[in-house]
């Protein structure tokens, strides 16, 4: 049976919780170790940071919640040195250094540099590469942006230029269907819907099945695990019975967008269950600043896939090289590419390295799906925990998500109650010593939090907009991961806000 969940990998010796302090520790040794190994000179710029954290390792409260928050700190410190030093090193060139003028960066020393806006990266775009597993039968090549962002759009208006070798035989214009949740990807897909491409957001999976079975789909653009608060899962099952029901001259693209799964999402896998009903075209696209750098964002990073079967007409349809080769134009005319500083930032050699690449988001998943299910079940404050792990489809590998959705009642659901609830949260953690913080987003090695009031989900029936508390578990376990399930828990168990208010009166007002 295939998209099942495997067992998680782990890259550290001990990960109980009695010792998963001392085992974060040693990754941030190793990622230290991998900068030395590679330039000598950076052992200097590292010495002190070195000094310190094996006086944590040595100090005896190091599982406490006071060595966590030392952990926190010297975590964000090996960022900001790296950071520092790879800048140090391409901070004199020019954006267009003079002709035969070297360029070197940290690691890789010489690279190909005219001027940044056209700087191709193929660098990184090797790291990338490495990471991505062969698919049989199937060419892969890759290409690095600035951001997610910036990939998605690039690869929009390139379909749109191959626009002719997709045409469909009734010479109706394509229809790009999009279902995710995304709100930044709402808004691109309004402001790239062309007389090229028709790109439509498809507001549930049904019909995009019905879309997709019908002929109707010729660019499927999806989210495996949809950016929605109700954490929803595009079944592939589903998916592979509807793309078998097409009709026989519907052929099709696929775009899927892997930002929550990480480089945890098997492209190959569904590409394979897709049988001879493959897609002319695959692109795999997503944002590399969560997942796939420590939990430390190092750098903005867009990373996109394209693959194509070795049976394709290259007559007819462009090859994933040759489709590559367009794309990296536009980003040079879109000056969407990475910059020096990030592609610089980008060579620190445990980020984009195959034996790195699954065990972090792996630590989050677990997470995550620890939490949901602490909560799940606890009637009071919360109407609902969203999270994939309590779904229909929680044995699918596709069911992980790095952060877990709590719904409000209705009637409590108000800004009001929103700012007291952070509050609480942030003034509780503070006082307990848990590395638990306001902020959003997810993936980071500590915890946060936030309310967000989403313009793309569904209003209630009286059109009052819905409010969701976010809670993003990072990859540590430990006593914080304990103190905020503690929390979460307390906060959970209060009958409605007026219970939470009696229960925590110093944070009222």
């Amino acid at each position: 049976m295939v998209f099942q969940r495997l067992p998680s990998p782990d890259t550290v010796e001990d990960t109980s919780d009695r010792a998963a302090c001392r085992a974060d520790a040693l990754e941030l040794l190793k990622i230290a170790t991998s900068l030395a190994s590679n330039q000598g000179e950076w052992e200097a710029e590292l010495a002190p940071w070195r000094v310190k954290i094996n006086a944590l390792l040595a100090d005896p409260e190091l599982e406490t919640l006071r060595g966590e928050q030392q952990l926190e700190s010297l975590s964000l410190e090996l960022r900001s040195r790296w950071i520092r030093m790879a800048r140090s090193v391409v901070e004199p060139l020019l954006r267009s250094p003079l002709q035969n003028q070297p360029v070197c960066f940290p690691i890789s020393n010489s690279v190909n540099l005219v001027y940044e806006r056209v700087f191709n990266s193929r660098h990184i775009e090797r790291k990338i590469a490495r990471c991505c597993p062969e698919i049989p039968d199937w060419s892969s090549h890759v290409a690095a942006f600035g951001s997610g962002m910036a990939a998605v759009t690039a690869l929009i208006l390139t379909l749109g230029h191959y626009r002719k070798s997709y045409q469909r035989t009734d010479g109706h214009t394509l229809r790009l269907d999009w279902l995710g949740g995304y709100y930044e990807m709402q808004r691109l897909v309004a402001l790239l819907d062309n007389p090229g491409i028709y790109a439509r957001r498809i507001p549930e999976f049904a019909m995009l099945l019905e879309r997709l079975k019908s002929g109707k789909t010729d660019i499927l653009f999806l989210e495996p695990v949809l950016y929605d608060w109700t954490q929803t899962i595009a079944d592939p099952h589903a998916l592979i019975e509807a793309i078998q029901a097409r009709p026989a001259d519907r052929p099709w693209i696929l775009m899927t967008d892997s930002t929550l799964l990480g480089a945890t999402f098997d492209l190959g896998e569904f590409l394979t269950a897709c049988g001879n009903r493959r897609p002319l075209l695959a692109l795999d696209v997503r944002s590399g600043l969560k997942l796939d750098q420590h939990g430390l964002e190092f750098s903005n990073l867009g990373m996109v896939r394209i693959c194509t079967h070795r049976d394709l007409d290259e007559t007819r349809h462009p090859s994933a090289e040759r489709f590559r080769e367009r794309l990296t134009r536009n980003r040079a005319v879109l000056g969407s590419g990475l910059s020096l500083e990030e592609a610089a930032i980008l060579e620190l050699p445990t980020i984009l390295h195959p034996e790195w690449r699954t065990a972090y988001p792996h630590r989050i998943f677990a997470n995550n799906r620890e939490v949901a299910l602490a909560l799940n079940g606890i009637p009071g404050l919360f109407r609902r925990v969203n999270h994939p792990a309590l779904g229909p489809h929680r044995h699918l590998n596709w069911a992980e998500s790095p952060f877990v959705v709590l719904e409000f009642h209705q009637h409590e659901d108000t800004r009001e109650n929103h700012a007291l609830l952070l509050r609480i949260v942030e003034n509780e953690a503070r006082e307990r010593g848990v590395a638990f913080y306001l902020g959003v987003s997810f993936g980071f090695r500590h915890h946060r939090c936030e309310v967000v009031v989403s313009e793309n989900s569904f209003p209630y029936p009286d059109g009052q907009m819905r409010g969701f508390f976010k809670v993003a578990a990072g990859s540590r376990r430990g006593p914080s991961l304990a103190g905020m399930l503690a929390l979460l828990q307390e906060l959970a168990a209060c009958a409605d806000f007026a219970a939470l208010r009696q229960a925590y009166p110093r944070w009222v007002s």
